[in-house]
């Protein structure tokens, strides 16, 4: 899993784990991933704020996966996700808080796909642009 947050045309931080535990379908890894960038998230308001940088507007992370942002942004029972685990489902509090916005973005655009996919060169280079690594 990665991401990668962007500042004023530059990545600020980032990160390209492996996954810490085994999930059992596509949605459930991406939503473990939204919730490791949420908590990325918190911390750098944060820091900001104590910079006197407090942005103003919920940070937004963007994922791929239809079925992970569902997830997140619903609270409902869902007998497909009873097994994941609590500590996973503390995006939806941050979001509930304001504090964090998911919104979709398509895999093409999707520039943390860099940490965790080996991709075409152009793709590549694209993406590095993106996180102000290229002029």
């Amino acid at each position: 899993m990665g991401y990668a947050f962007i500042l004023a045309g530059g990545a600020i931080t980032w990160s390209s784990n492996r996954m810490p535990n085994v999930t059992f379908s596509s949605s459930e890894s991406e939503y473990n991933g939204l919730t490791n960038a949420a908590k990325e998230a918190m911390w750098l308001r944060t820091f900001l704020s104590e910079l006197h940088l407090q942005p103003a507007a919920p940070m937004v992370i963007y994922g791929d996966n239809q079925a992970a942002l569902s997830i997140a942004r619903n609270q409902q029972y869902h007998t497909a996700t009873k097994h994941i685990a609590i500590k996973w489902h503390w995006i939806r509090e941050v979001i509930e808080s304001g504090d964090v916005q998911v919104q979709h973005m398509p895999t093409k655009d999707m520039t943390a796909d860099i940490f965790t996919k080996g991709l075409e060169r152009i793709k590549h280079r694209h993406h590095v642009e993106r996180l102000g690594l290229w002029p």
